[in-house]
């Protein structure tokens, strides 16, 4: 009978484990739910700064200084077959920032950093991107680890990206910053983070920003 007894206390004993971890599994599903609504809707905006017409050694310059390396390696990411000549003011710099002066943001507290999209333009009084040279990230007081997917639309005149991934408290993290790309041709840049705890909420959404 004793036998009997502890076969039986030890499928109850499974079955209460089973129910815990799936009632963990369901709470914590729910939480992150609760993130993505607002953060999909706020995401879902078209407002992106521009730094004005800048010649290639302004380009350079703050190529270096946001992705943190020297103005030698700045000038061989933008410019892989070699320096320009002239002077020409026929570059920009297009920012995406998480933080903005509104009160959903104030009350969300979100920080994950910029996303940097460094662009030619072409010649003249309109501003129509010619190619995107590089996309960079540089982070907030939060992290921001996932991807980035960007189009460049034929006419040069619309940019759109999905921003998909999650934010964590800082930590160290690989950036495989976005590669050159055409009108009509897509490009992708990926934050990967070597710590995957301290999660603080998802982010995805997509941005279409139409050049006027």
């Amino acid at each position: 009978m004793k036998k009997w007894y502890w076969r039986i206390w030890i499928v109850l004993f499974v079955i209460f484990l089973g129910s815990f971890f799936a009632f963990g599994r369901k709470g914590e599903s729910s939480d992150i739910g609760n993130y993505e609504k607002p953060f999909n809707k706020y995401l879902s905006n078209d407002e992106i700064s521009r730094s004005g017409k800048l010649n290639k050694e302004t380009l350079i310059a703050l190529c270096a200084q946001f992705d943190e390396i020297s103005e030698e390696e700045a000038t061989a990411i933008l410019f892989p077959k070699g320096l320009p000549s002239g002077d020409k003011e026929i570059y920009s710099l297009y920012r995406y920032e998480s933080i903005e002066n509104t009160t959903e943001q104030k009350n969300n507290q979100q920080d994950w950093g910029t996303i940097l999209f460094y662009v030619e333009e072409e010649e003249g009084s309109s501003r129509v991107i010619k190619d995107i040279k590089h996309v960079s990230y540089a982070h907030g007081s939060e992290l921001f680890a996932g991807t980035l997917q960007y189009y460049l639309s034929s006419d040069g005149k619309v940019l759109h990206f999905t921003i998909n991934g999650h934010v964590y408290e800082p930590s160290k993290y690989t950036l495989k910053a976005g590669n050159a790309s055409k009108r009509d041709e897509a490009g992708e840049m990926i934050v990967e983070i070597q710590k995957t705890k301290d999660f603080l909420y998802p982010v995805f959404g997509h941005v279409k920003y139409t050049i006027d």
